[in-house]
């Protein structure tokens, strides 16, 4: 099971976000806990999170995602292809700032159902991930938290790497992690740092995080980072299920070496560690 914390991150949004898709009755969690009332999410939702948000993305109103769940055509390509030409009929009446919308809708309309692979990010032949056993590490950096609407990852990385350089004991100058770390309440903490040897001194702004040691399973994506959380989605909808692998409520981070060229280059590697039960 994802927390709400753990399910935001997947598609980049806010649990802010997935808290108003409950209320509005579009997106609820699977179940609620017994004892603490935390909302979780079965990896078999991730698909129907990712068709609602690409929906929200063409413009379709929220009142109009629900009532498809409703008539359980959420999945039914006839059905929004019927209603995707209602909305680009609209749109068509709107000002100027909607027709980058409008354009891409009818882009969509043009394709073939089965090229529509917009909603088909986590498809394709499963992977099977490396396991892997590592001990306790310490990273220093500076961190973001999904509850705060005004920031973001993009910001905290660029409002890091600037700084990067401060940080003294370094154990891999070629080494840089995005730490995820699951809070009490269903939030997260993301850490943009650097592994540091016992005792380095923080700089000013920083926070210093020690990760106890853990399992994990390790997948590479390879490509710009704006394609990152899709790799995250198939993981934990493919990859680790079909694998026998269960994801648990533990750090997860990505590793960024010298495999990786940059934010935007298509021959980048990112390894993505997700913690699993022994």
């Amino acid at each position: 099971m994802l927390t709400i914390g753990q399910m935001a991150r997947l598609f980049d949004v806010t649990t802010k976000t997935l808290r108003y898709y409950e209320s509005a009755g579009v997106f609820c969690p699977a179940i609620y806990g017994r004892e603490n009332g935390y909302r979780y999410y079965a990896p078999s939702q991730i698909d129907e999170l990712q068709r609602i948000l690409w929906l929200r993305d063409m413009g379709v109103p929220l009142e109009s995602i629900r009532g498809l769940k409703e008539q359980g055509a959420l999945s039914d390509e006839h059905v929004l292809r019927n209603k995707l030409c209602g909305h680009a009929t609209a749109l068509e009446r709107e000002i100027e700032d909607k027709r980058k919308l409008l354009n891409e809708l009818l882009i969509y309309l043009k394709q073939p159902i089965m090229e529509n692979i917009n909603m088909n990010s986590t498809q394709g032949a499963a992977v099977e991930p490396q396991v892997k056993e590592l001990p306790a590490f310490t990273l220093i950096g500076m961190e973001y938290r999904s509850s705060d609407v005004r920031d973001s990852i993009p910001m905290l990385w660029g409002r890091y790497l600037p700084r990067e350089d401060e940080i003294r004991g370094r154990v891999n100058h070629e080494v840089s992690y995005g730490l995820c770390l699951p809070l009490e309440d269903g939030e997260f903490r993301y850490i943009a740092g650097v592994e540091v040897e016992k005792g380095t001194p923080v700089p000013e702004g920083m926070v210093s995080v020690t990760v106890a040691a853990a399992r994990y399973a390790v997948l590479t994506h390879t490509g710009p980072v704006a394609g990152l959380n899709a790799t995250f989605r198939k993981a934990c909808s493919r990859d680790l299920p079909e694998s026998g692998l269960e994801r648990v409520d533990g750090p997860d981070f990505e590793l960024y070496d010298r495999r990786f060229m940059g934010p935007d280059s298509a021959e980048s590697q990112v390894d993505i560690y997700l913690s699993i039960a022994e």
